[in-house]
C-alpha cells in the first residue's frame, strides 16, 4: 500500500502488518493504521488466477480513498534483480511495453484493461475494476552510495469517501506465475509474452514445440526435430536461391564486360544488364528473397527458444537447464567449429585476399556471442549448422555439379 498525501509517508511504513495462511491456496494480509484498518484476502487458483478481496474500515471522519494505491514494485521474482524487469498493460486491445528509464516520470494509464510486472518467465498482473486511476512510474533508489532506476505500477483506490466505523469492500482479479502460453491466453494477458516482431511466427513455433513434447518427453530432443522439420521445409528456398546464385555466376563474365564497355554511360549499362537477365531468364532478386522469406522464421525461433518458459529448468544430456547458458562450454565450441566448416563448404573463393582469415575471425566471434545465450538456443544453432553443412554439401553436388 501507499499515500499520494504529502502528510503521510508514500508507503505507509508507520503501520503494522500481520500476514496468515490458511493454506496452500489463500493467504489473509492484515494492515493497521491510524487511519484505518485493512484486509487483503488472496485466493489463488489452480490455473494461477487469484482474487483478491478487499476490506477497508475507517478510523477518521472521512477517509478518502483515491488518495491511496495498491504498489507492486521489483522483487516479486527471484530473477528480477538479475534481469531487466518490465512492465505490459492492456490499452486500446494492445498490449504495450514500459521500459525501465534513468529519468524519473509518471505516466497515467486509468483506462487500461490490466496491468503487470513482469520479469523473463513470470508475471504479477492485477485487472482494472474500478481503479479511480493506474499509473506507472520510474524513480531511483540509494543502494551502496549509488543511485539505482526502477519502476513501479500503483492502483489508486476509486473516488469513494468512507465515514468513521464504516466498512467498505472490494474484489479484483490478478494473476501470478509462469507464463505459460494456454494460462495467459486463459486469462486474457497473451501480451504478456514479447514473441518480438514475428510473433505470428514464434506462437506457431512455440505450439508446435509443445505438440512435440508432448510425444517426446524431452524438450532438447524435441528442439531438435522442431529445427529438423523447419530445414526442410526451407529447403526449396534454400536450393532456388542456390540456383540463382548459380545462374549470376554464370553470367558474371558477361556483366563484368558490361560494365567496363558502359561505365561512362549508367542508362546504358543498367539497360544491358536487364536485358542480359531477359537472356538469360534470370531474376536480378532471385537469390534474396528466399532469404527474405527465411528471415522472419528463423528469428521468430530464436526469440520463441530465448523467452519461452517451457524450456526452463529441462534437462538434456550435460545441460542442466535448457533455459541457462552452458557452463561447460562444449555448444559454444561445436558451434564456432561447425560455423567454421559450414563456411569452407560454400560457394566462396578461399584464396581472395582475407577470406582466411574471415574464416577463423567469425567463429571466434560466434563463440563469444553464443557464451553468455540460453543452451536451449544452441542446440537449435548447432543442429542448425550441421544440417546447412550438409545442404550445401548436397548443393554444391547438384547445383554446382560437385566444381567445388
Amino acid at each position: 500500500m501507499g499515500s499520494s498525501s504529502t502528510n503521510e509517508n508514500s508507503n505507509l511504513e508507520k503501520g503494522i502488518y500481520k500476514i496468515s495462511q490458511n493454506n496452500n491456496s489463500e493467504i489473509q494480509y492484515f494492515f493497521e493504521y491510524e487511519k484505518f484498518d485493512m484486509y487483503f484476502n488472496f485466493q489463488f487458483h489452480e490455473n494461477n488466477g487469484f482474487e483478491l478481496l478487499l476490506r477497508i474500515n475507517s478510523k477518521v471522519d472521512e477517509l478518502l480513498l483515491d488518495r491511496y494505491f495498491i504498489r507492486v514494485s521489483p522483487g516479486f521474482f527471484s530473477e528480477m534483480p538479475e534481469r531487466e524487469n518490465l512492465i505490459y498493460y492492456l490499452s486500446d486491445e494492445k498490449a504495450e511495453k514500459f521500459k525501465l528509464s534513468k529519468k524519473e516520470s509518471i505516466n497515467n494509464i486509468p483506462s487500461a484493461r490490466w496491468a503487470a510486472m513482469t520479469s523473463q518467465y513470470y508475471a504479477l498482473a492485477l485487472f482494472n475494476r474500478n481503479f479511480s486511476n493506474i499509473d506507472i512510474s520510474n524513480y531511483k533508489i540509494t543502494s551502496d552510495n549509488k543511485e539505482i532506476p526502477v519502476h513501479q505500477i500503483r492502483f489508486h483506490l476509486p473516488e469513494q469517501t468512507v465515514k468513521k466505523d464504516s466498512e467498505i469492500s472490494f474484489e479484483y482479479k490478478g494473476y501470478i506465475g509462469e507464463k505459460l502460453l494456454d494460462k495467459v491466453e486463459d486469462h486474457g494477458l497473451e501480451g504478456l509474452l514479447d514473441l518480438g516482431f514475428f510473433a505470428i511466427f514464434a506462437r506457431l513455433f512455440l505450439v508446435s514445440l509443445r505438440n512435440l513434447n508432448s510425444f517426446t518427453s524431452n524438450w532438447g530432443i524435441s528442439i531438435i526435430l522442431l529445427t529438423v522439420i523447419l530445414r526442410i521445409l526451407l529447403h526449396p528456398f534454400n536450393i532456388s536461391q542456390a540456383k540463382s546464385m548459380a545462374k549470376m555466376q554464370k553470367v558474371q563474365p558477361e556483366m563484368n564486360a558490361i560494365k567496363a564497355k558502359y561505365k561512362d554511360n549508367p542508362q546504358k549499362m543498367n539497360a544491358e544488364i536487364m536485358e542480359l537477365y531477359k537472356k538469360h531468364n534470370m531474376n536480378p532478386f532471385g537469390g534474396c528473397l528466399p532469404m527474405l522469406l527465411q528471415i522472419p522464421i528463423l528469428f521468430a525461433l530464436f526469440t520463441m527458444l530465448r523467452t519461452s518458459i517451457e524450456i526452463k529448468g529441462a534437462s538434456f544430456l550435460w545441460l542442466a537447464d535448457l533455459s541457462k547458458p552452458d557452463v561447460m562450454y562444449i555448444l559454444p565450441i561445436l558451434i564456432a567449429v561447425s560455423m567454421y566448416y559450414q563456411q569452407k563448404s560454400m560457394q566462396v573463393n578461399q584464396s581472395a585476399p582475407g577470406q582466411s582469415q574471415m574464416m577463423v575471425m567469425m567463429p571466434v566471434m560466434m563463440f563469444v556471442i553464443t557464451l553468455s545465450l540460453p543452451s536451449g538456443v544452441l542446440v537449435y544453432w548447432f543442429i542448425s549448422n550441421i544440417l546447412s553443412y550438409f545442404q550445401q554439401k548436397y548443393v554444391n553436388k547438384h547445383v554446382y555439379g560437385g566444381k567445388k
